[in-house]
């Protein structure tokens, strides 16, 4: 599942359940509402992971057996395009409007990445590149370096996707990161690891270890930043983690559901929007 809000009053959100229903809704009104938006029939009962809108309208959505749909109107007349290998395509980031990176994973120990491209009508190449590790989230910083999360690893590209390389992280099955420059950074984990860097990986501080003996136990599946840089963390069993200096120091925001949160996106720097488990979606002012 995941949150994306392109403006204080559009954004969009997806999910569904796992041969039961894909679900894409999209508000116009900051969050007051939510509509639902067709989706073709092509998807079947796949369940829908990622969502990726640039503010041109070009909006595109990534989900499991190789299902992906775009639209060139803020949502409106979605196109549906099947992945030839029917990977399960976890993550998604535009690098500019006519370019978006998709990554995949199929077990923890392969993922995939593709370059994607509006010239192409957003289609999938045959030919592809294995990975050591699988792939949850991806993220750009810039139109030249990005970050892909997963299994025990996160890799760094500073060629647009051509190549990538491990960063240092490890211990940890990483689900997602934020960037305040090409090389500052945090990430975190589901095994409750929070890491920060200033050198684009090369090294990683331990905020906080992945979850040992006497420590309160968190899973972590989500963090975003606003514009004042302020970060929000969310997990199992509605946790929410808030810092304001950079992900140095955290404290835990109060609690107000036992929910299970999925993605977090921030609407306006005071106002950031939360999807769990069963579908829901909160709406959260600091």
């Amino acid at each position: 599942m995941a949150v994306n809000f392109i403006t204080p009053q559009i954004g969009f959100a997806c999910g569904g359940e796992e041969f039961e229903a894909a679900v894409l809704l999209r508000t116009l009104d900051g969050g007051n509402t939510w509509q639902h938006i067709a989706i073709d029939s092509a998807f079947g009962q796949r369940k829908l992971y990622d969502i990726a809108a640039s503010t041109d309208g070009t909006l595109y959505v990534v989900g499991s057996g190789g299902h992906t749909a775009y639209s060139t109107q803020f949502g409106d007349s979605m196109k549906f395009v099947q992945e030839p290998r029917w990977k399960n395509w976890r993550g998604v980031a535009f690098i500019n409007p006519n370019e978006a990176i998709v990554c995949a994973t199929n077990e923890l120990s392969a993922g995939y990445i593709r370059n994607i491209q509006r010239a192409n009508n957003w289609r999938f190449d045959w030919d592809e590149t294995q990975y050591s590790f699988g792939m949850y989230h991806i993220v750009f910083a810039d139109s030249l370096t990005g970050y892909v999360a997963g299994f025990g690893a996160i890799s760094r590209t500073s060629d647009g996707g051509k190549t990538w390389q491990f960063t240092a992280a490890k211990d940890d099955y990483f689900t997602a990161s934020t960037w305040f420059s090409d090389k500052e950074g945090v990430a975190v984990g589901w095994e409750g690891s929070i890491l920060y860097t200033t050198d684009g990986g090369k090294t990683w501080q331990k905020i906080r270890k992945a979850n040992t003996v006497g420590q309160q136990k968190i899973r972590l599946k989500d963090i975003a930043q606003n514009n004042q840089q302020e970060l929000v963390a969310v997990g199992e069993n509605g946790c929410l983690l808030f810092s304001k200096d950079h992900g140095k120091y955290w404290s835990a925001l109060k609690k107000f559901t036992d929910t299970d949160f999925e993605a977090i996106d921030f609407s306006q720097d005071d106002t950031f929007f939360v999807v769990g488990e069963g579908g829901r979606i909160f709406k959260v002012q600091l």
